[in-house]
Parts: structure tokens; sequence; C-alpha cells
């Protein structure tokens, strides 16, 4: 769905399609909200398990640290 462009127009165009609108349009939004760039897709092709995860693990303890109070 994130290469369609005219997703309004598609749905207007029939009955069973405005039916269920709100959910398409959740679908396409939410692709669109975690895909990666190219080039960041590119990046991650080439970097070794073990980079990738070494990465996803730190950028985990930087977020979801508990307070140290």
């Amino acid at each position: 769905m994130k290469d369609i462009n005219n997703l309004d127009g598609i749905i207007d165009s029939s009955e069973l399609l405005k039916e269920h609108k709100f959910y398409l349009e959740q679908i396409k939004d939410r692709e669109q909200k975690y895909m990666l760039s190219e080039k960041e897709e590119v990046l991650i092709s080439k970097m070794s398990n073990t980079e990738f995860f070494c990465m996803v693990k730190s950028s985990n303890m930087v977020y979801h640290q508990p307070p140290l109070w």
C-alpha cells in the first residue's frame, strides 16, 4: 500500500472500500511510520549481524533504562 498515491480516489470509487476506509488508511499510515528509507535499508544490509545487534541493544539501553533514583 505504500506505493499507492491516490488511495482516497481508489477508496471513493468502491462502496466496499468506503466501508473499510478507516482501516485502509490506518494500514497505510502504519507502513509509512515504520518504513526505513532506502539509505537506511542499504546501511543495515551492509552491517554484520553483530554490529546491528549491538546498535539495537545500545539504543534500547539508552531509551529504556529505568531511572536511577
